[in-house]
């Protein structure tokens, strides 16, 4: 898929097409299966999307790859600043923000 939007927007276009609300929460502030990783770090996000965790995380390097990790860690600083992306239908080129 071309990018049609900065770097935060299709960041939350993976948020939304892999489902990590629906452990993480709408806003990446943690739900009842998953911590808040609003702010994370990219290096932990660098390491730990791609491959999984022990505490239950899932691997995605099957399904994303470097540009879209750099893209949620883009997303994932950005939210709690109001300045995040907040649409939900990831499919639509030009999703309003």
């Amino acid at each position: 898929m071309a990018a049609t939007l900065d770097a935060a927007g299709e960041g939350r276009r993976a948020f939304m097409r892999l489902n990590c609300y629906s452990c993480h929460g709408m806003g990446a502030k943690g739900g009842i299966m998953a911590p808040n990783i609003a702010g994370a770090e990219a290096g932990d996000i660098k390491e730990v999307v791609p491959n999984g965790s022990d505490e239950g995380m899932p691997a995605f390097k099957k399904y994303l790859c470097t540009n879209d990790i750099a893209n949620l860690t883009a997303y994932l600083r950005l939210v709690g600043t109001g300045k995040e992306p907040t649409f939900t239908e990831w499919w639509v080129t030009y999703p309003a923000r």
